[in-house]
């Protein structure tokens, strides 16, 4: 029950912040691609860092969406409301910043030897294979 509670606190948090982001400028959002203080960190605990920058932020706003996807199904009304602030700052984020987008590509998008495999044949808990499900649906 408590590591629920927390995931779900957790998850509360992430999405109220993705959505206070859809507000700022991506021009604004980069104390996002800081690493943290050590301090602030649990133990034991590091944080993502690709191409010199942390990428902790866009990390959580994509398990979130992949909570929502698996929660609420892939062709649910719901999800597109429940996703679309989640997308928005993730475009905004890699269209301002660099790192951004070279880790969410290496994150989403397959390595070219993965393209003859279609989607279907792909496990649907993994992140990639729900969030280019998704955008081939729509």
């Amino acid at each position: 029950m408590l590591i629920t509670c927390k995931q779900t606190v957790f998850l509360l948090c992430c999405r109220n912040c993705t959505n206070l982001l859809a507000n700022v400028p991506p021009s604004l959002a980069g104390p996002l691609l800081e690493p943290p203080s050590p301090s602030l960190l649990p133990p034991g605990r590091q944080p993502i860092i690709f191409d010199g920058a942390c990428v902790d932020a866009p990390r959580a706003m994509l398990d979130m969406l992949l909570g929502d996807v698996r929660a609420l199904g892939e062709t649910s009304v719901a999800l597109r409301e429940a996703i679309t602030p989640a997308l928005s700052v993730l475009c905004n984020l890699s269209r301002k910043h660099r790192p951004v987008r070279k880790y969410l590509r290496s994150v989403i998008l397959p390595p070219l030897r993965d393209v003859s495999t279609r989607l279907e044949k792909h496990d649907r808990n993994v992140l990639p294979t729900s969030i280019k499900r998704l955008f081939s649906q729509t």
